[in-house]
């Protein structure tokens, strides 16, 4: 309210401002829709100032991101509680942002790195018999070629084992979406050992 009253319009104007808004709930018919009101802030040739004050109705625009946002939320959720690890390939540079999902939502848990060096770091790790399967699903090349097939959403699983003992199963899903900017790429690993071992017990 101050911040449209005299006073602040003409702070606002002094202080070299060419456009003021707020987003506003504004009450009709028994509920509340968002409106933007702008104050624009000019001069006529001689010396006098004037102001322009406009309404505009935004409440569909407000509403739909809201809607998304409460949508992001819930799927940032959901990945948070099956998996623990999401990695993100930009195609075109084969740059990979690795984003830890099981640890607080920080700088220092992003990691940024080239996805092939990501890839040959990790075959190091994984169990001889299952390294082509995953340098066949996960390899650089493989994500391009089906990305570039994609049309709107495909999904890729895979699944191998890690060296040692006792042995650990691990689970990748490959998404591949269609964006306006171009094909992305989302990898979500998750440890699958425990349903690999109940698995075993029952057979």
């Amino acid at each position: 309210r101050q911040k449209f009253s005299l006073e602040g319009l003409i702070q606002a104007r002094d202080t070299g401002m060419h456009k003021l808004d707020m987003l506003c709930q504004w009450q009709a018919g028994g509920r509340y829709r968002y409106v933007a009101v702008i104050a624009y802030f000019g001069r006529n040739q001689g010396t006098r100032n004037y102001t322009v004050l406009a309404l505009q109705d935004v409440d569909k625009r407000v509403r739909q991101e809201q809607t998304l946002s409460q949508r992001d939320m819930q799927m940032a959720a959901i990945l948070k509680s099956r998996f623990s690890i999401m990695n993100t390939v930009t195609l075109e540079t084969g740059q990979c942002e690795r984003v830890i999902l099981s640890k607080p939502t920080k700088p220092q848990n992003t990691l940024i790195d080239d996805y092939d060096s990501h890839v040959q770091c990790a075959l190091s790790y994984i169990h001889p018999e299952d390294a082509e399967k995953y340098r066949s699903l996960l390899s650089l090349e493989h994500l391009r070629q089906k990305g570039a097939a994609t049309e709107d959403y495909q999904e890729e699983v895979c699944q191998y084992r890690l060296k040692g003992d006792p042995v650990r199963w691990i689970e990748q899903h490959v998404i591949y979406t269609r964006q306006e900017n171009g094909e992305m790429v989302n990898i979500l690993g998750q440890d699958i050992t425990r349903e690999k071992n109940r698995q075993a017990a029952e057979h």
